[in-house]
């Protein structure tokens, strides 16, 4: 099969073929490798392989993705027996000795596991240049970010290398490097998808594992496969009866839509993406959907520090359990200075400040449960500024005044974590129209539990705007 033939398919047209027998799983696999050593060395995405005896397994021909190539992040992908290095120098050399829900629903699925890609150290940053591994770059201007933290993810899906790839989400880590590469990255309902048996925490009710496609549909069906509860949940929502990918085509109602800019005590987001989100207001109004001006009252600052609080207590008990099991200490030979100083900070932190960072969570949920109930879906910006360039968020550079390093990176994507702390669903788009040289994803959100009418009114956009049918410069077809 040749590159472009391979890359003009999404995930669920290569499955397709395979089950046709117009091309062999191996064929695909063996694609996708040559896609992996043809622009890996420009974009710097894919930093690992996977053994191939635990990167896969026997699936019949009526599994969705059967066949497909498929990459994991190198971080939290839960497959057992395979490197799990984190982005860190502390992490080299780690292997995940247990098998988690989402590991175990990958496989079934029928995706195969070719790489790892590339990641910030933990996840901690909104762009992926760990010391580790170096820089991964935007496939659409190399000299920009591809986001993080699933940034190799997104760098790869776009370049053409796999037409699906894990990617997780706990402050926007699926949806700004979907935002900045043009394409579909999905952060579910908080409980949707199973966080079990090891990763569910109650205190970090943020994250969560999904995937960036080229398609809505991909997504929908990659959601089919994986929702669900699993052991050891700590919220747990049911599989819905309908399908996502079955009810793709519904006839959607008249829908009433808030549109924003930014969200209260948030930085403005450029004209060029505020442009790209107030396109799809547009766009859905003039399909007959009742579109008004409305803020939720949420100020980002404050789910921000909710945010940060959670996910710095979650890393600082990992990285402690990391260093004795791998045997190493905690220092400058082992650790960014970005990482060592959300150490020094979690060292400071007090159950009564763990307690109301807990408290402003269900606080901020049900602020944005009290706006979506006046509304169906909210649009707005899903990245609000142009990727910044390689180095703006070196992991070495000396800690800045103030607020510390996530505020620098924050005004470039104002309107992400949000949602991670409040529950509800959010889908990042490429823009109906790429009118930038980087394209700046807009964002739909709903009510906790209407990702499947995201994915009906996303599908709707898509099938006009053909996002699916561009490539950036650096792309395997290329």
């Amino acid at each position: 099969m040749n590159f472009d033939d391979y890359a003009s398919h999404d995930a669920l047209g290569l499955a397709d073929l395979v089950r046709k027998g117009e091309v062999s799983a191996a064929e695909l696999e063996e694609t996708a490798r040559w896609s992996i050593d043809t622009v890996n060395g420009t974009i710097n995405a894919v930093v690992g392989d996977v053994p191939l005896a635990e990167g896969r397994q026997e699936t019949s021909s009526d599994a969705v993705f059967h066949g497909v190539p498929f990459l994991l992040k190198d971080l939290a992908h839960g497959y057992a027996g395979v490197p799990c290095e984190m982005g860190s120098r502390m992490g080299a050399g780690y292997v995940n000795s247990a098998e988690s829900v989402y590991g175990a629903r990958c496989k079934a699925s029928g995706l195969i596991a070719v790489g790892r890609t590339n990641t910030p150290e933990f996840g901690l940053s909104g762009s992926t240049e760990p010391v580790a591994n170096g820089p991964t770059l935007n496939p659409w201007d190399l000299g920009a970010s591809a986001g993080g933290s699933s940034g190799g993810a997104a760098a790869a899906v776009s370049a053409g290398i796999v037409p699906i790839a894990h990617a997780s989400d706990a402050g926007g880590s699926i949806r700004i490097p979907a935002g900045w590469t043009g394409l579909v990255g999905h952060k579910p309902t908080r409980g949707l998808v199973s966080k079990g048996p090891q990763a569910s925490d109650a205190t970090v009710p943020l994250s969560v594992n999904l995937v960036v496609t080229r398609t809505v549909r991909d997504t929908a069906a990659f959601m089919d496969a994986i929702t669900g509860p699993g052991p050891g949940d700590y919220v747990a929502i049911p599989k819905p009866a309908r399908g996502y990918l079955e009810g793709l085509n519904d006839k959607i109602p008249q829908l009433r839509i808030a549109v924003c800019d930014t969200l209260p005590g948030g930085a403005p987001s450029d004209a060029e993406a505020i442009a790209a989100s107030r396109a799809v207001a547009a766009k859905l109004e003039a399909m007959g959907h009742h579109v008004e001006e409305a803020m939720p009252d949420v100020d980002v600052l404050e789910s921000h520090r909710v945010g940060h609080d959670l996910f710095l207590s979650r890393v600082a008990n990992f990285v402690k359990g990391l260093a004795a099991s791998m045997g190493r200490e905690p220092g400058p030979d082992t650790l960014e200075v970005m990482t060592l100083s959300a150490l020094e900070e979690a060292s400071t932190m007090t159950i009564e400040r763990l307690y109301e960072s807990l408290a402003n969570l269900e606080r901020i949920s049900l602020a944005m449960d009290t706006f979506m109930a006046e509304y169906d879906l909210l649009v707005m910006p899903g990245v609000s500024k142009a990727p910044f360039p390689i180095g703006y968020a070196d992991p070495q550079r000396p800690e800045p005044s103030g607020l510390g390093y996530w505020e620098e990176e924050m005004p470039y994507y104002t309107t992400s974590p949000v949602f991670n702390v409040s529950g509800q669903p959010a889908l990042v788009i490429p823009p109906l129209e790429q009118n930038t040289q980087v394209p700046l994803g807009p964002q739909l959100s709903g009510k906790k539990g209407s990702d499947a009418l995201l994915f009906q009114i996303a599908a709707q956009l898509e099938e006009d705007a053909r996002w699916q049918d561009r490539r950036p410069p650096v792309h395997v077809a290329a």
